[in-house]
């Protein structure tokens, strides 16, 4: 009946007229399941008492996040992050105000999961309400000082987070643990330097595996996808919670395994991350993103297969992130509704393309991409260097998506581009 309710989200009442029993009789076996699961199942599959630090890097660690980051196997890296559970609103006035969550403008509770990096969940913290001290960096703080989550690592070991938790930072690094987070705009700044971007397409790289914990979680059990029934309790969620994940652990796969195209990305970012934008410099040494509208040519249909043509792995290579990839080709749709882009091509410089992309956040705001491009070489290779005016485009370690959206119609399955199936992801 536990597993009816977690996995299929079906009601009391409904569980009680499949059996043919009443609804007290459901409640009654639901919690003594419940009861006995967190006795003897979950304590052996979550928390950090059930395994050992040493089991963990040996058991589910990556070798890739560790290469990233520059560490040796031996160190541990934990990922956190907040998931939400969405609940009905509470009939009194207390839990109303401190479940309602201004950011979501729901009620909410709100469960904090600690992640090793191959997905396996090492615990499941929480609940906690949705008001604004229960903010990530203050759950954090709140578990260091009354938790032994701080314990166990040991020092050198590090952490994988947002910029939600940046004010924890100092509590972490007191422990001796570096924190790991993607870079923030200072006041004035309106892009991230090479080096920032860089930090935070590592940080990226490896942080998704804790949002695909999430997604699973909710996937797998419909009961926390859904809106919660105002019948339970947060203690009762916090169990089912805690449950399920122990569930997770013991019978499902991990999500991310070691592998050699793994390793050798990360040493691609790593030699990438080496590097500094040239494009940009010799942009600014020859004051050619200030030049005049003249000096540009449009580039018709005719002229786009000049273009260096790529296959779609070499693309993912250059990219280095799916998310990029997805929002370029949304970039595409919107350009094709827009009756395209205002694509343009150096006169001076031919091989030198520059081309105008609207921003998905606001409509009077655009963003100007320039790739340069080696006519002798082909594939990868002729791609000399790309940058881009938003605050990601100084990117060296892979590319924003901006810049991916011009390359995304030139890349070809065999002999087919792949404009012509793009709106068959």
């Amino acid at each position: 009946m536990l597993l009816m309710i977690l996995r299929k989200n079906l009601t009391q009442d409904l569980i009680g007229f499949l059996f043919n029993v009443s609804q007290s009789v459901v409640s009654t076996t639901i919690h003594a399941v419940k009861d006995a699961c967190l006795a003897s199942f979950v304590p052996s599959n979550l928390g950090v008492y059930h395994l050992t630090r040493e089991e963990a890097i040996q058991k589910h660690s990556i070798k890739f996040v560790n290469d990233v980051f520059e560490k040796p196997n031996t160190c541990l890296p934990l990922i956190m992050d907040g998931t939400y559970f969405y609940i009905e609103k509470p009939g009194d006035f207390g839990p109303q105000s401190m479940t309602y969550s201004m950011h979501k403008h729901r009620n909410l509770l709100k469960c904090m999961l600690t992640v090793l990096p191959d997905g396996y969940i090492l615990d499941a913290h929480g609940l906690y309400y949705a008001n604004g001290g229960s903010n990530d960096a203050n759950i954090l703080k709140y578990l260091l000082e009354y938790s032994d989550l701080g314990l166990y690592q040991d020092e050198g070991d590090y952490c994988i987070f947002d910029r939600g938790f940046r004010d924890a930072v100092s509590e972490v690094e007191s422990y001796g643990i570096q924190v790991y987070m993607p870079s923030l705009l200072k006041k004035g700044q309106e892009r991230f330097t090479v080096e920032e971007s860089t930090c935070s397409r590592k940080v990226t790289s490896c942080r998704w595996v804790v949002e695909a914990v999430n997604g699973r979680l909710k996937n797998v059990f419909k009961f926390f996808g859904a809106t919660i029934e105002a019948g339970y309790t947060g203690r009762t969620i916090r169990d089912f919670c805690k449950i399920s994940c122990a569930i997770l652990n013991k019978f499902y796969p991990a999500l991310v395994k070691n592998d050699v195209k793994h390793n050798d990305l990360a040493t691609r970012m790593l030699e990438k991350a080496k590097t500094t934008n040239e494009l940009q410099l010799e942009l600014e040494a020859k004051n050619i993103t200030t030049r005049l509208p003249s000096e540009w040519t449009k580039v018709s249909s005719s002229s786009l297969p000049e273009f260096p043509q790529m296959t779609m792995e070499e693309l993912i290579v250059q990219v280095s992130s799916v998310y990029q990839l997805k929002m370029a080709r949304k970039y595409i749709e919107e350009s094709i509704e827009d009756s395209g882009w205002n694509v343009l091509v150096h006169k001076e410089e031919s091989n030198l393309l520059r081309a105008k992309i609207t921003s998905r956040f606001q409509s009077n705001k655009s963003h100007q991409v320039f790739i340069k491009t080696d006519p002798s070489k082909s594939g990868l290779d002729a791609i000399v260097g790309h940058t881009c005016t938003c605050k990601n485009g100084l990117r060296v370690v892979g590319c924003c998506s901006h810049r991916a959206a011009v390359s995304l119609p030139c890349v070809r399955i065999g002999s087919v581009p792949i404009l012509i199936n793009i709106f068959h992801w």
